[in-house]
């Protein structure tokens, strides 16, 4: 995903994710402020036990937000979302179909011409594998409450399951055979806790003297950054996802502004009024969960058939093991003492609190001498609530260990495919967007560069571009598709329409690259 130029290279950008400069100001004094108070006291944050530095790094936050148009007339794009690439996929496959010269310039009257169709109020009910159980031949689903239907595929059709986590490993146990217990493991989350905390203008001002003793009118305030961790003993890694802000009175979310589009400015003089003095700092901690192969017992299993749905449900079972408890507790504790040395571990400049803006904590001598009797678990999301879920169909080459290969593909299914965090061995801490992003997209190239350029010889073969004797033609063209893509292969005759089919790959690729 780091080497290729189509993995995070392609996505981060396309995604706004490597974007760091264009919603928040490096230049701006609460940027400075909050940015010399996080390094300078990101050395003094020790593990629990007080033996080495936890915190690593604080780096720019990789914030899918824009601030700027792309181009003139537009609004900004504000968050990402792939809802957008399918729906302009979908009209430039319907316009294509019909200007391709197959509609002779009259509205179409069918979908043969077409490609990609979306298909609305439709839920799978079951995956119907051949005889031998090495594909899935039938796919039977419900239409909008219009009762079981059942969409036959053809021989060179690929099925890829990309409805989620859970829902693909529902799919997966209950029609695909991945478990004969039916249950599927090595199921990860992230660890999730939030803490606010609110600081004088004066303590920051230690760390960065030109930030303004009060907040100047009609400038907004606002800057955000990620920190990163370790706890070398657990081998586990978290981040804190920090956001600071000047905030209106009764507002405690410092990310109250970042995730709006400000049409006009009437909207934003009325964010920015009545601003408090002090600077409330935020910090949602993300910690890594531990895989299957590190002692995490979470699992999906199929679970029973209910309220007359005929689709067996899913039961999911998330549980931290010893490790995971502990991380949570040193990520825990490693916020509560860089926001306390961020307001210079003074009662008079720092003020922890929970999420709610209203519980204040223990000052951070007390959370210390006895974190589960001020603490606990009062930080904490539930697990899984950050619909961050991933691994049950892990990738990797060893059907015995793994699910899927690296390919994405099952081991044990020739046309069956998985997009998204389901596929990955470890979770990390990182939001699993991105990876799940770039496997996608790599996924994509896969299936063009195999099945895509084997149907384009194949019409090549069939139009007599490629010339060969007549007995070979037709031996070639009544191979499936799988045999005729490695038959083909290295074929002389083949070579042009190879070629021709990587330029045309790479045009297709510059278009979406250069696309606005």
């Amino acid at each position: 995903m780091k080497s290729d130029p189509d993995g995070y290279a392609w996505v981060g950008p396309e995604i706004g994710a490597s974007d760091t400069k264009d919603y928040l100001s490096k230049t701006s004094a609460i940027y400075g402020a909050a940015s010399g108070a996080l390094k300078t006291s990101l050395h003094k944050v020790l593990d629990p036990n007080s033996k080495y530095q936890i915190l690593k790094a604080v780096d720019d936050a990789p914030l899918a937000v824009s601030a700027a148009p792309r181009q003139s007339g537009l609004f900004p794009f504000d968050k990402f979302s792939s809802a957008a690439f399918l729906t302009n996929a979908i009209c430039e496959d319907r316009w294509n179909a019909y200007w391709d010269g197959n509609a002779g310039g009259q509205a179409l009257s069918e979908n043969s011409d077409r490609s990609l169709f979306l298909l609305t109020n439709a839920r799978v009910q079951k995956l119907v594998r051949s005889g031998d159980g090495t594909a899935v031949e039938r796919i039977e689903l419900d239409v909008a409450g219009q009762g079981t239907q059942t969409l036959a595929l053809g021989p060179q059709a690929v099925v890829v399951l990309a409805n989620g986590t859970i829902e693909s490993t529902r799919i997966a146990i209950n029609d695909l055979g991945i478990s004969a217990t039916g249950k599927a493991t090595n199921l990860m989350a992230h660890l999730r806790s939030n803490l606010l905390a609110k600081i004088s203008r004066k303590a920051l001002r230690k760390f960065y003297p030109n930030l303004p003793t009060i907040p100047i009118p009609g400038q907004t305030e606002i800057a955000a950054f990620l920190v990163r961790g370790e706890d070398k003993e657990l081998n586990r890694r978290f981040h804190f996802q920090v956001a600071a802000a000047s905030l209106p009175n009764q507002q405690t979310d410092p990310s109250y502004n970042l995730w709006k589009m400000v049409p006009d400015t009437e909207t934003i003089n009325q964010m920015l009024a009545n601003r408090t003095d002090d600077v409330w700092v935020s910090f949602n901690l993300v910690g890594e969960m531990s895989c299957a192969a590190d002692g995490g017992t979470s699992f999906i299993e199929k679970g029973p058939i209910t309220g007359g749905d005929p689709v067996p449900k899913a039961r999911v079972s998330l549980v931290p093991n010893d490790v995971d408890q502990k991380l949570w507790k040193a990520m825990e504790l490693a916020a509560l003492r860089l926001a306390w040395h961020m307001g210079n571990g003074s009662e008079k400049d720092v003020t922890l609190l929970r999420t709610d803006g209203v519980t204040v904590l223990p000052k951070l001598s007390d959370i210390e001498k006895d974190f589960d009797g001020t603490i606990g678990t009062k930080l904490r999301d539930p697990i899984g609530a950050s619909h961050h879920e991933a691994g049950p169909l892990q990738m990797g080459p060893d059907p015995s260990t793994t699910v899927t290969d690296l390919n994405s593909k099952f081991h044990h299914l020739r046309n069956v495919y998985v997009v998204g965090p389901a596929l990955f061995p470890t979770v990390g801490s990182a939001n699993p967007t991105l990876t799940g992003l770039a496997l996608a997209r790599r996924l994509a190239i896969h299936l063009n560069q195999t099945i895509g350029q084997a149907k384009f010889k194949q019409q090549q073969l069939a139009m007599d571009a490629i010339k060969l004797p007549a007995d070979e033609k037709k031996k070639l063209l009544d191979l499936p598709l799988a045999e005729f893509s490695t038959q083909s292969s290295g074929h002389a005759a083949f070579a042009v329409s190879e070629q021709t089919f990587a330029s045309l790959a790479e045009e297709a690729r510059a278009a979406e690259l250069n696309n606005p």
